[in-house]
């Protein structure tokens, strides 16, 4: 009988040592994510928490991006050939956007990522449009965002904490400095 006792206490001893450490990892150290920024690491655990995806050291994967609304797609359109005659100058400019209608416009212009502290940006949804010239791509990147210069933002016509489209528009350059698919870990250099 003694026996029997002293061989259930050796196994229930180790498996509550057992559950003891798993309850220890699972409720008590809890993991935090991060993702870097121009201010530096940023905990995104509550927007993990609410369906973001890490896409990489500085980009997030929102479930439901700001949208573009129509007279968002005007301005871009509008907008469009100057910036490119600024930022892609070996290409046609007027030829590409002259021949594309709004509502073409608004279905290439896709949701890639979000980004947080860039810039004057606080939290921007970037957008991407990608036109071709010669079979070659050329990306657009089209932030709408949180902007931290309120006297930006009244010029534009909106109040301050609304998301803005962000002009001038983004280049391949920009997204270079960010294109980084590594994770963010704390240690890690920003």
């Amino acid at each position: 009988m003694l026996k029997k006792k002293s061989k259930y206490i050796s196994l229930i001893i180790p498996i509550i040592l057992l559950l003891s450490i798993i309850s220890y990892m699972v409720f008590i150290k809890k993991r935090h994510y991060y993702i870097s920024s121009g201010i530096g690491p940023i905990c995104v655990d509550d927007e993990v928490r609410e369906g973001f995806e890490i896409i990489g050291k500085f980009k997030l994967k929102n479930p439901h991006p700001i949208p573009i609304d129509d007279k968002e797609i005007l301005f871009i359109k509008e907008k469009l050939p100057i910036w490119l005659k600024e930022n892609y100058s070996q290409i046609n400019a007027n030829n590409l956007t002259q021949s594309l209608s709004v509502s073409e416009l608004k279905r290439k212009i896709q949701y890639v990522f979000t980004v947080y502290q860039d810039g004057s940006m606080i939290e921007a949804d970037i957008y991407c449009l990608t036109l071709y010239d010669k079979n070659i791509p050329y990306n657009v990147y089209i932030p709408k965002a949180l902007w931290d210069d309120e006297e930006f933002v009244k010029q534009r016509g909106h109040k301050w904490g609304e998301y803005i489209l962000v002009y001038p528009f983004l280049d391949e350059k920009w997204h270079s400095n960010i294109d980084c698919n590594d994770i963010y870990s704390p240690g890690d250099l920003w």
